[in-house]
């Protein structure tokens, strides 16, 4: 029944047809209204479609089409699709003494892998092996092994570049510091 103008309460489902085995809400506030983007949608083999009553994967969140043509990979899941030219976004959203964030898991574990927004600090931190091991930090520096970068890119530890690194100074000149703070400059 209806609980209030935007709710609808399943008490009981029965297939009227004994095939459609789908449920649909219309979360309008007139009873008997069409399907349209209020609509939930969960289909018979256990899909969910929000604005959408054909969803794509389990989970499909629809708010025009984007025109996406191909299939989805075997292993996709989710489905959020929007037709805004200026892009499509999924926001997370928690207190500001919190993170927002992604875990990535397994049987395992759940947070092996993690992408956090931690708010009080305005930084973003890449967790892999369930340990920081990437930050950028509210000013954009960048600290890979640092959770503290002092400058635009901060590396602690060995690095290994391939190829030609060029590195271009105000004065023409090149520092070096090594371990026991002996600076080096090449000019």
């Amino acid at each position: 029944g209806v609980v209030a103008d935007d709710t609808v309460e399943i008490v009981a489902f029965t297939s009227l047809d004994n095939i459609n085995t789908d449920i649909v809400l219309d979360t309008t506030p007139q009873l008997g209204g069409n399907l349209d983007a209020n609509s939930k949608d969960i289909t018979g083999i256990g899909s969910v479609g929000i604005g959408t009553t054909v969803p794509s994967k389990l989970l499909h969140v629809y708010n025009g089409a984007s025109g996406f043509t191909g299939s989805y990979n075997g292993r996709t899941t989710a489905v959020i699709e929007g037709d805004n030219n200026g892009g499509t976004t999924l926001s997370i959203m928690a207190k500001s003494s919190g993170y927002s964030g992604l875990f990535f898991g397994d049987e395992s574990s759940e947070t092996p892998g993690q992408l956090q927004y931690v708010h009080s600090s305005n930084a973003f931190r890449f967790l892999t092996n369930s340990s920081e091991r990437v930050r950028i930090d509210s000013d954009g520096n960048l600290g890979i092994n640092s959770t503290t970068p002092a400058a635009r890119l901060d590396v602690r530890g060995n690095s290994v570049i391939t190829g030609i690194l060029t590195a271009t100074t105000f004065d023409g000149s090149l520092a070096f510091t090594n371990l026991t703070g002996i600076t080096t400059v090449i000019s």
